[in-house]
């Protein structure tokens, strides 16, 4: 597992399901923003853009990898609970 904090399972599991909403939230409002002044959209496009793209690499840089099929399993039956 990439845990670069040494994380528990449970922690490592809130913050990805944080971050997924993060960037899923991010997407929504930069596919929303459509009204306004010109200046300012192209501002705060700009600055939603930033923090996706942040919030995509702590994505990537927390991405589960389990350690065993069995870690696998658990994994899947915790996410479909």
């Amino acid at each position: 597992m990439n845990n670069p904090l040494n994380l528990s399972d449970l922690e490592m599991n809130v913050l990805q399901v944080s971050v997924d909403h993060m960037v899923e939230h991010l997407e929504e409002l930069l596919s929303d923003l459509s009204h306004g002044p010109e200046d300012e959209l192209i501002e705060l496009k700009a600055d939603h853009q930033e923090r996706l793209d942040a919030a995509k690499r702590l994505r990537r840089l927390f991405a589960y990898q389990p350690t065993s099929p069995l870690e696998a399993v658990k994994q899947v039956k915790e996410a479909m609970k």
